[in-house]
């Protein structure tokens, strides 16, 4: 039953990573059979993790379509944005209050990468700026922002190839913004590090 259970947090896992890069695009509708063959797995546990991200509102199940990323309209995309910027709001108040040396670290080695990254694979940058503002939310030790927050973040991923980049804030141009980002949280200044994640993600409209 535990195999099971982990082969099935894998998949689950390796979908979401799909969503977050694009391999699973709008455009490309799998199969249970073909993912399963892609993840070397049987079908019961692909079929667990699909059914799940279903339930999320990530993913569509069509007998005969297939399964492809749910197509979601502009308000919904809006919606789903600003919830998990509200999230993400609460989450970094409550990390700058700890004025926590090991979380700031933490962050600061995931800015190195993201920077890196940008240099040489966008897939590595959308993967390290995703663990980047989870590892936000889960510093909290908030355990109810950080299963809401897994769901609306995904969803707001998903929607970069509809809405394009900008519209999240995460242009790559803005090299130095999840360094800011650290710089504001070690501040201790929770007004601050508020106003910078605000930036970042494109919300502050006098920026």
């Amino acid at each position: 039953m535990k195999r099971d259970i982990s082969k099935t947090v894998f998949v689950y896992n390796k979908l979401k990573q799909m969503i977050i890069t694009g391999e699973f695009s709008g455009n490309h509708r799998w199969s249970l059979r073909t993912l399963a063959q892609k993840f070397k797995l049987s079908m019961a546990p692909v079929n667990v993790a699909v059914r799940q991200l279903e339930n999320e509102g990530l993913l569509t199940v069509s007998p005969q379509k297939g399964i492809s990323i749910k197509q979601l309209t502009i308000p919904q995309i809006k919606e789903a944005n600003l919830i998990r910027e509200a999230l993400e709001i609460q989450a970094i108040r409550l990390i700058t209050l700890k004025n926590d040396e090991n979380i700031t670290n933490s962050l600061y080695e995931i800015s190195c990468k993201i920077t890196e990254a940008l240099k040489t694979s966008m897939k590595k940058f959308y993967l390290l700026d995703n663990e980047f503002h989870l590892q936000i939310i889960k510093k909290s030790g908030s355990n109810l922002l950080i299963h809401e927050y897994e769901k609306f973040s995904t969803i707001c991923m998903i929607s970069w190839e509809f809405l394009g980049l900008d519209y999240f804030g995460n242009n790559p141009k803005n090299k130095d913004s999840h360094m800011q980002i650290v710089k504001a949280i070690k501040s201790g200044d929770p007004d601050k590090a508020e106003k910078v994640l605000r930036r970042h993600i494109g919300s502050d409209a006098s920026n």
